[in-house]
């Protein structure tokens, strides 16, 4: 599922030897391919405001401490500046932090998997559902979430694929690089909450997870350095939204006077954004969501119908933004991609039919 929804624009932007900005001109025109990028840096600054009000919550200290301390926008500020003043390094360093960011979280989940170790015998089984829930009803909730968290950001990822030289690299990128990393990170997860939830850790009437296999049963003085350590894996992926931030605002190495000010603007907002309630959050990420995992769709439709981006750049193209717009009347974000992606391709199978009858 995670190859499906991440390689069909890294490979339309590999083929065109286009960046982001350039397929998204390519396949929906100039002007909407612009509203797609303010589109994105909205979506970007919410999505790192939430992750921003969720590491700040760990870095806190004590569990269930008040958020509303004096000294919590002060850590939001530090959170937000330290991530902008690292995000934007050269790809060397950025690659350095990755793989520290990544070595910390395999640390946290087998920290977490052997504080479990009573509950492994009831990983086999997996996760005991409610009697009214069904598995076919679980596996479709998993899969929204997952669209939900992973299709808008497969547009932006697209940028890696106009950077690679060949099929192969492009191949190992998105395999080791992608795949994997989700993968491996979701099937963790799913190992740990099953033994959590039949280990003397598990906490009645609460959903068992990695958070409870770290700290539960355990002195909140024990607790504030472990939240810390699992704080720092939430940073490779702010990384990476203050990286795309960046170049949704069309600000790129070397800065300039406009790049700094554009980027001082987002930090600036991020931080005038701060809330005491992450959740609030979801109605804005949902809309701007859905249009970043509709030009997903429209982009991977155009990688099987078209084989060489258009001689011209149009304001407008027809088609794609029709797809765009088809998609975000379904009512959930998995049907959204699927939707745009049918009508994408239907409609520029019609295109080139019209132009051949011409």
């Amino acid at each position: 599922m995670t190859t499906a929804l991440f390689i069909g624009p890294m490979l339309l932007a590999h083929r065109m030897k286009l960046p982001v900005t350039g397929i998204l001109r390519a396949s929906l025109g100039s002007i909407p391919a612009s509203a797609l990028r303010l589109c994105g840096a909205f979506y970007l600054v919410f999505w790192l405001l939430s992750w921003v009000w969720v590491s700040g919550y760990l870095w806190s200290g004590v569990p269930f401490r008040p958020l509303e301390t004096p000294e919590r926008p002060l850590l939001d500020v530090a959170i937000v500046v330290f991530l902008a003043a690292t995000s934007l390094q050269s790809l060397r360093v950025e690659a350095k932090l990755a793989s520290f960011t990544n070595q910390v979280a395999i640390a946290v989940f087998i920290a977490a998997l052997l504080r479990a170790e009573d509950g492994w015998y009831a990983v086999p089984a997996g996760l005991e559902l409610p009697a009214d829930v069904s598995q076919v009803k679980e596996v479709w909730n998993g899969f929204s979430d997952l669209a939900f968290y992973c299709l808008p950001l497969a547009v932006f990822a697209a940028d890696f694929g106009f950077r690679l030289r060949d099929r192969r690299q492009l191949a190992m990128t998105s395999v080791m690089g992608v795949v994997v990393p989700l993968f491996g990170s979701l099937l963790a997860i799913a190992v740990i909450d099953a033994a959590v939830s039949r280990s003397e850790l598990y906490q009645p009437s609460l959903r068992p997870d990695v958070a409870m296999a770290l700290w539960s049963h355990m002195a909140a003085s024990a607790v504030i350095g472990r939240k810390m350590i699992c704080s720092i894996t939430l940073f490779g992926a702010m990384r990476f939204g203050f990286r795309f931030l960046a170049h949704s605002l069309g600000v790129e190495r070397p800065f300039t006077r406009r790049g700094w000010i554009l980027l001082a603007g987002a930090v600036t907002g991020i931080v005038a954004s701060h809330i005491g309630d992450s959740f609030s959050v979801r109605p804005a990420l949902d809309v701007s969501g859905r249009l970043l995992t509709a030009a997903a769709a429209v982009l991977t439709g155009d990688l099987l119908v078209r084989s060489k981006p258009p001689e011209a750049i149009r304001r407008v193209d027809v088609a794609g933004s029709l797809a765009l717009l088809v998609g975000l009347a379904a009512p959930s974000v998995p049907l959204t991609y699927l939707v745009a992606l049918v009508a994408g391709v239907s409609f520029r199978s019609l295109e080139r039919l019209a132009r051949r009858a011409r």
